[in-house]
């Protein structure tokens, strides 16, 4: 699904207003391939064995692209992008019951301004407060609703790895980058600090 529109007031993390241009971009129902092809057999719907590469399984993205309505001489323009999959499989590769290396369940977001000069407070789009959500059309009478709170790169996903007996793991697994994040330290100073998070969540794990 592709749209462009205008008159969008969106809320910006410093708490000021801003109407923006838009264009969307999205789909779902996505199955994707990277490699070695072909995917399918000529004249079939059936995936060609000997394709070797990277294929996605269920994919529904959505991004969009703001850029602030009028004549400014530098508008402020931004980006936000939001993409799930059920699966990721590495297709063509030797098979072995001694390793495993599954991905399923794969989240991944970015909010950023873009054309930021160095040295300038870096504003990007807030979707988090009530009214502020913005939703993409990804085709299909779907959608997918962005929700950042500021300035964010993050990616989640069950992840199951096996190494013969020695090594196994699983469990859920997020990656966060987020800038602008206020604290406040021990003597009452305020500071503002870019944050990386790394988590995991229901995580069975063996070495030996």
């Amino acid at each position: 699904a592709f749209e462009k529109s205008s008159g969008h007031s969106v809320t910006l993390t410093d708490g000021s207003t801003l109407t923006v241009d838009a264009l969307t971009i999205g789909g779902s129902n996505i199955t994707a391939f990277v490699g070695l092809g072909p995917y399918f057999i000529d004249g079939t719907d059936q995936t060609n064995p000997d394709a070797i590469g990277l294929e996605i399984v269920d994919l529904e993205f959505g991004i969009a692209m703001f850029k602030q309505s009028g004549t400014a001489p530098q508008p402020k323009k931004f980006f936000s992008m939001i993409a799930n999959a059920d699966d990721v499989n590495f297709l063509g590769l030797p098979t072995s019951d001694s390793v495993i290396f599954d991905i399923r369940d794969i989240s991944i977001g970015v909010n950023k301004a873009l054309g930021v000069a160095a040295g300038q407070p870096v504003m990007v789009n807030d979707f988090s407060g009530p009214g502020q959500e913005f939703e993409i059309n990804t085709g299909g009478g779907n959608s997918l609703t962005l929700d950042f709170g500021g300035e964010s790169i993050r990616a989640s996903a069950f992840v199951t790895l096996a190494l013969g007996d020695f090594v196994f793991l699983q469990g859920t697994f997020a990656f966060e980058q987020s800038k602008g994040q206020t604290f406040k330290l021990t003597n009452n100073q305020t500071i503002t600090a870019d944050v990386i998070t790394i988590g995991g969540s229901g995580i069975d794990a063996f070495v030996g």
